[in-house]
């Protein structure tokens, strides 16, 4: 080897030591800091979050969140920005989750259910869907839940049955939503989906599907909630319309 080699290869091992040095002081700080520091129990790696999402009405005045709020299960509340009071529990159930939350208009949201406590992979899939007034009034339980915990809570007419998602929430502060109801094969694979618009209020139906193709898989709407764009597929073969 060269002195110039000798040389390189010295600064080399002097900047590998260095670094390993470093590295050992950082180790031996943050052990250090840890032994001073109570561990952080089990627990908190699991329970539910304190805020979990949050949404602006479309004016803006208001803002729900989905909260467990130092209990057990997430609860929906909603916040008056413009008046600065405490928050208004809108919804909680004491043996389910709000899922999914949307504003529908400034007055009213609409949700799922769920079970955090559930492993994902046990989850059902019929979340069901309800309304209610920012303020907490006038609970609606517009899809049926097909969920063995929690039991039905029926205000107003009866509720679409299970197989009905939620697809769209149309802008314009109106009172309705589109849903649409699954159609299922003997293997219990989806086949095709009904759109339809749902008044959260009156719970009326007015079906958007008139002329749509068969095995409608895939709906894409316009702001206004109208249908603009669909998907069909059957054995194997997609179409665009």
């Amino acid at each position: 080897m060269t002195e110039t080699g000798t040389r390189r290869g010295g600064r080399v091992r002097i900047r590998a030591e260095a670094l390993i040095l470093s590295l050992l002081l950082f180790v031996s700080a943050g052990r250090a800091l840890a032994a001073d520091e109570a561990l952080i129990p089990v627990e908190a790696f699991y329970r539910n979050p304190a805020i979990d999402r949050a949404e602006l009405s479309p004016s803006g005045g208001r803002l729900a969140v989905t909260t467990s709020g130092g209990g057990s299960r997430i609860s929906l509340v909603v916040y008056d920005l413009q008046s600065g009071s405490p928050p208004t529990l809108a919804a909680r159930f004491g043996e389910a989750d709000i899922g999914d939350f949307r504003w529908v208009n400034d007055d009213y949201l609409v949700f799922t259910l769920t079970d955090a406590f559930e492993a994902g992979g046990n989850q059902q899939i019929a979340p069901g869907l309800f309304s209610v007034r920012a303020d907490g009034n006038g609970l609606r339980e517009l899809i049926n839940v097909r969920r063995d915990f929690f039991v039905s809570r029926r205000g107003g007419r009866e509720p679409l049955d299970w197989n009905h998602r939620l697809l769209s929430v149309p802008a314009g502060g109106g009172n309705d939503v589109v849903v649409g109801r699954v159609g299922f094969d003997a293997d219990n694979q989806w086949t095709a989906i009904s759109p339809m618009r749902l008044d959260v209020t009156t719970q009326q139906t007015r079906s958007l599907a008139v002329g749509a193709p068969e095995h409608a898989l895939s709906w894409i709407f316009d702001p206004r909630g109208e249908p603009r764009v669909v998907v069909a597929t059957h054995e194997g073969e997609m179409r665009i319309y």
